[in-house]
């Protein structure tokens, strides 16, 4: 863990954290209001302006938090700290602490939520930005802090790199929608990275509160996106990540799988992997069922495929028959449609192998193709078959339900 602190300190030395949750406060009295609203002169009710709306007792709060970071003796580990209320949910907590210090984020977050008396993360966010100042608010310097040609690099790499900090800025299976995280690295402050003047601030992790310990994986992952704030360059991604703007997940509860089910990317999360850290392994499989614009024929193909396969013995024994019936049928149609046209010699050579032919064969050629495979059934086999069957014959017929096998 010490190689990633290391590596986020030598150009960052002060790291900012926002956890975000909702819920309701074990110190939940705001002595202006009652509940949250409270009645005006004119008898109408209006959110209070020292709680927000919530009820909650924020200084009875915040004086709840920092008794416990005493009690712990990380009170001045925080260069600075506010709990407030955050418009997209109830509560925030944000932080400033030296990038040397960040192993005590855990133990920071896990003080928090047990100043609740129960919480949710629903549309809540975990931010963290990477500052070469300690300075709040963030970004109110009077110029770019940064390296520009290392910004733009790290902007323009990066940003190939998004298909694999979906899933990895993700917890457990599930992740958010993109409304407050757009998938680029802009100036714009809801995109996955915010460029700030001070840094980078990080948009795009999940809500840890219930796994404090998985934001030592985000900073991991942070670390590893530094090492594009260079002219370092992305290589090896030869395929574009399908995912439409209408496609986007929305709400709380994504699946975070979903978006790499087809094997295209799945392809181009392993190689953007590889490029974020060799160390990273994939734990699941693409879907094996393809993406068809046609289920039905999908399926009628597979269906196809079992029913030749199933029937080999009976294809060895009726295709020499058959191919001699369709030979004589084809025959007899081509004269019968091109006589007039047609030259005396080419006549009597076609009229010389159509006699070459087994009466017998000659017979059943005179039907059509689905009466011609009924004949050589019945004649020929007392087996079903899949000869001179295609795979319309296994498509389902209008206003029936395909069934998966045979």
């Amino acid at each position: 863990m010490n190689y990633y602190i290391n590596k986020i300190k030598k150009d960052f030395e002060f790291m900012k954290f926002e956890i975000e949750l909702n819920g309701t406060p074990k110190v939940y009295s705001c002595e202006y209001c009652d509940g949250g609203e409270y009645e005006t002169d004119s008898g109408d009710y209006d959110r209070c302006d020292e709680c927000s709306g919530t009820g909650t007792d924020y200084e009875g709060l915040q004086s709840m938090f920092f008794e416990t970071l005493k009690e712990m003796r990380l009170e001045n580990k925080l260069i600075y700290w506010d709990i407030y209320h955050d418009g997209s949910v109830d509560f925030e907590l944000t932080f400033t602490i030296a990038t040397k210090d960040v192993k005590i984020v855990p133990k920071i977050s896990r003080i928090f939520t047990e100043c609740f008396e129960h919480y949710n993360t629903r549309n809540a966010g975990y931010h963290i930005a990477v500052l070469k100042s300690g300075t709040y608010p963030i970004g109110l310097e009077p110029e770019l802090q940064l390296d520009t040609d290392k910004a733009e690099n790290f902007k323009k790499e990066v940003e190939k790199l998004i298909p694999a900090l979906i899933l990895l800025g993700s917890n457990h299976k599930k992740t958010r929608g993109f409304g407050f995280r757009l998938p680029k690295i802009d100036f714009d402050k809801y995109s996955f990275i915010h460029i700030i003047k001070d840094g980078f601030e990080f948009r795009f992790f999940d809500p840890c509160a219930d796994n404090p310990e998985k934001v030592m994986d985000y900073i991991k992952v942070i670390a590893s996106c530094l090492k594009f704030y260079s002219n370092k360059k992305v290589k090896n991604l030869y395929k574009e990540f399908e995912l439409k703007t209408d496609e986007y997940p929305t709400g709380s509860r994504n699946s975070v799988y979903k978006m790499y089910k087809n094997q295209n990317n799945f392809d181009v999360l392993k190689t953007c992997l590889k490029e974020i850290d060799r160390k990273y392994k994939i734990t699941f499989k693409p879907s094996k069922k393809p993406k068809h614009q046609n289920p039905d024929l999908w399926q009628a193909s597979k269906n196809y495929s079992r029913f030749i396969e199933r029937n080999q013995a009976s294809l060895k024994e009726i295709l020499p028959h058959y191919k001699q019936v369709m030979k004589a049928h084809n025959i007899k149609n081509k004269i019968e449609q091109e006589l007039e046209t047609m030259m005396a010699k080419e006549y009597i050579e076609l009229d010389n192998e159509y006699k070459n032919i087994s009466p017998a064969y000659r017979d059943i050629a005179n039907t059509s193709r689905e009466e011609i495979v009924k004949l050589i059934k019945q004649r020929y086999t007392n087996e079903g078959s899949s000869i001179g069957m295609t795979i319309k014959d296994f498509m389902p017929k209008k206003g029936t339900i395909l069934k998966g096998g045979l």
